[in-house]
């Protein structure tokens, strides 16, 4: 299973945390993505070791969250409507 943590890159500035920025947000869940894809051709997450395929797959995006969280990103608006109740497109 391969889960790192969204803001753990040391290559993103503070000041680019992944979790205020859609672009950042996207690229963290094309790595995980990649690494799913990965386990589906019997390797590790990375590509590098033969394991064998897994049984069971799990994925999130944060992507999905973020944009809902975020009041303004990339020149998009996002976030809550209605007194933070009801949630804007995506």
């Amino acid at each position: 299973m391969f889960t790192p943590e969204i803001n753990s890159d040391a290559h993103v500035a503070v000041e680019q945390r992944r979790t205020t920025d859609n672009a950042l947000t996207q690229q963290y869940d094309s790595y995980k993505v990649q690494a799913v894809v990965n386990e589906i051709n019997g390797l590790d997450h990375s590509g590098a070791v033969h394991l064998g395929t897994p049984a069971i797959f799990g994925m999130n995006f944060q992507t999905v969250f973020d944009r809902r969280e975020l009041p303004f990103s990339d020149g998009m608006a996002g976030g809550y409507l209605a007194g933070g109740v009801t949630p804007d497109r995506c």
